[in-house]
């Protein structure tokens, strides 16, 4: 099996990365990532479990690669290509544009191509594409309903692909993570919660809580996210979206407490005026990924732990 990973050197992208590199059947990976988001450092470790399983690394973005080096995308003949490459929800406040051609073009480019080969599309969507649910759980029947343009973005993506689908039969699966933690998550400008709230707290700073903190989350260990993926590539319906989530609520309030109680820190939590189109509430259905035969193993707390714990050792 030859897989192609887009954005492969991120957060999720580098721990499905080593998803892949225990599956036995796999021959070639290629690796593409402009380093943006990604480190070099995130996949400089990778060890296949078979000396002759070959890994290449590209840099540079999806799109480009899916336009001006397709005769490299051609000559690797992928079976299966995981689309990560992505522009942050926290960009879009300030780059709404370019964090929309940038989602939108890439996605295309990979689908163009893979409509072209009879490849294998496993997209990554978001939870933020459904917007805020007031009461119960969100299925992927509801309704998109994006608040960002970061997410309207995303949304975009999910319905061109569907049509893209329903049109020429492009081979696709979605997989829509919600809110996803663990070791490797981006530090730099736009960094997730976690990294975020301990790196205030060594820097002797109080961490921050955005509204009221009752705003709530359904938060998933990262390699629950990407066992996910794989389970949907291998099972998935062509053109169905699957969500990956926990199907549990988490206030933002308790996370920063809970990562507070790891960290050690006794302080005061300053509360910020809330966010510009924050989602208040989450909480995901996953009865459909469950017939694939997929369960979430690690359960909050321990999710918490071990990624404070990642953070306190140095993120090495």
């Amino acid at each position: 099996m030859r897989v192609i990973v887009t954005g492969g050197a991120g957060f999720i992208g580098s721990h499905l990365v080593d998803q892949l590199m225990r599956n036995t059947e796999l021959e070639r990976l290629l690796i593409i990532d402009d380093l943006r988001l990604g480190k070099h450092d995130n996949i400089s470790n990778i060890a296949p479990s078979r000396s002759e399983v070959q890994i290449d690394f590209c840099e540079m973005s999806a799109k480009i690669a899916f336009t001006g080096q397709l005769g490299t995308i051609h000559a690797f003949d992928p079976d299966v290509i995981y689309n990560l490459a992505v522009d942050p929800l926290p960009k879009s406040f300030n780059k709404p544009m370019e964090v929309w051609n940038n989602n939108v073009e890439s996605t295309w480019a990979i689908a163009h191509y893979c409509m072209n080969t009879n490849t294998r599309m496993v997209h990554f969507s978001s939870s933020e594409v459904y917007g805020t649910k007031p009461v119960g759980l969100l299925s992927e029947t509801d309704l998109m309903l994006p608040t960002t343009p970061y997410a309207a973005s995303k949304a975009a993506c999910d319905n061109m692909l569907l049509s893209l689908h329903e049109t020429y039969n492009l081979d696709v699966v979605t997989v829509r993570p919600f809110n996803t933690i663990g070791p490797r998550q981006n530090q730099g400008s736009y960094a997730g919660i976690i990294p975020l709230t301990i790196n205030r707290i060594n820097k002797g700073k109080a961490p921050v809580i955005y509204g009221t903190g009752k705003q709530t989350r359904d938060i998933s260990y990262v390699t629950d996210v990407t066992s996910a993926a794989t389970t949907v590539a291998a099972l998935g319906a062509s053109g169905e979206c699957y969500n990956v989530c926990s199907g549990i609520e988490t206030s933002i309030e308790w996370l920063i407490n809970e990562i507070c109680y790891h960290m050690g820190y006794e302080g005061q939590v300053e509360y910020r005026h809330k966010r510009c189109a924050d989602v208040m509430r989450h909480q995901g259905d996953n009865t459909k990924i469950k017939t694939l035969g997929w369960q979430p193993s690690v359960a909050i707390r321990k999710s918490v732990a071990r990624t404070v714990e990642w953070y306190k050792c140095g993120s090495k």
